[in-house]
Order: C-alpha cells, then structure tokens, then sequence
C-alpha cells in the first residue's frame, strides 16, 4: 500500500518498547526483535520515549516543528523518513552501541542511516513478520507450568464471568482458580530464583494476564 509521507494510517504503525508513536509494522517488528537480543546478551533496552518532535514516526505536523527547531539539520517536511515510519532517533549511548553491534541482522545499524551525523539516527532496512513474543513461562518446569498456565486461565475466566454476570459459573471457576492457586504457591518454595520471579508474576495477576 502506497502511504504519504507524514499521514500514515495509526493501523500501519506499531508501538517500540517505551512509550511513543511507533513505526510501521515491519520495520518495527525487526525493532522489537532487536530489542528482545539486546536485553538478552548485553542487558540494554531499546525502549524510547517521545517528545514533542517525536523520535520515532512523525506526522507532517511534526515535521513542520522539527524544521523550525532544528533549521538545516531536520528534512525538508514530507521527505524525512520519520514521516515514513521507518527512522528511530535513539536516547542514549548504550542504546547507539548495542545497536550498531548486534543490529545488523535486524536491518538497523548506523552504517544504513540517512543522517551520518547524527549517531542517535536510525533507519531500519529489514521488514520482518511479526515476531514470537519470549516464552514467559520458558524458565519454568512442566508442573510449574501447567499450575501457573491453568491459574490464569481460570483468572482469565472469573474476570469474563463477572462482567457477564453469570454467578454459578463464577463461583466454579473461583474453586478451580483458588486450588491451582494453591498448587503455585507450593511450588514457590522449591523454585530456583528466576522460576519464584515467574510465579510471583502469576499470583499477583488477578486478571489472569501477565
């Protein structure tokens, strides 16, 4: 699909780690891939946080402000590709670093930037499928598991039943949830470190989603 630079559809974008206007999906699938490797290997995030200007995609609107702020250094509105969705300004040194070290099977590394100057600017060249988020549970063994899979589910349930107002039911699911509750508490004492890390994650989710 053809777009216009600086009015894209919000539908074509998505969200990066942080809080901010996103870039389209492809690109920013490789971004979030990305960032899943450089909290893994090198414990950086990528998360980024806009401003006014915007550090990710950009409207013609805020292309029109970048221009009377920083003059020369900004493209021409309707050009930049903040516009297109596809540029990332990042925030910080480690952010630069493990980007342009592990970056470059993701499509994002300096060396394919439109602005050398500016070592912050991105631009991605790999569009990717949307990726398998990691596996929350992975740390976990097959009881742990299925406990922990088996308690938010009838969360997951009580949380629908409630809004629906079937009581009965409710209560049901209330009993299955409260034993597997209790099963996932028993398993707390005897997990390593990062397994109790999980399972504490799965007792405080009373909505049954983590």
């Amino acid at each position: 699909m053809a777009y216009v630079n600086g009015r894209i559809p919000s539908s074509a974008l998505k969200r990066l780690p942080g809080n901010n206007a996103g870039i389209l999906k492809p690109y920013a699938y490789s971004y979030w891939a990305l960032h899943y490797h450089t909290v893994k290997v090198a414990r950086v995030s990528l998360a980024i946080y806009d401003a006014s200007v915007g550090r990710t995609y950009r409207t013609y609107a805020r292309q029109l402000l970048a221009k009377r702020i920083y003059g020369s250094n900004a493209a021409t509105p309707g050009t930049s590709n903040h516009g297109w969705g596809r540029a990332v300004d990042l925030q910080t040194s480690g952010q630069i670093n493990a980007t342009n070290r592990y970056g470059a099977p993701y499509g994002w590394q300096k060396r394919w930037s439109d602005a050398g100057w500016e070592p912050w600017h991105m631009r991605g060249v790999k569009a990717m499928a949307s990726p398998a988020a990691p596996d929350p549970f992975k740390p976990l063994g097959p009881r742990q598991k299925l406990a922990c899979r088996r308690l938010l589910f009838h969360r997951r349930e009580m949380a629908r039943e409630k809004r629906s107002g079937e009581g009965p039911r409710f209560r049901k699911q209330l009993k299955h949830a409260r034993a597997w509750r209790k099963l996932v508490k028993h398993y707390l004492t005897g997990g390593n470190a990062q397994q109790r890390a999980v399972m504490r994650r799965v007792l405080k989710a009373t909505d049954g989603r983590m």
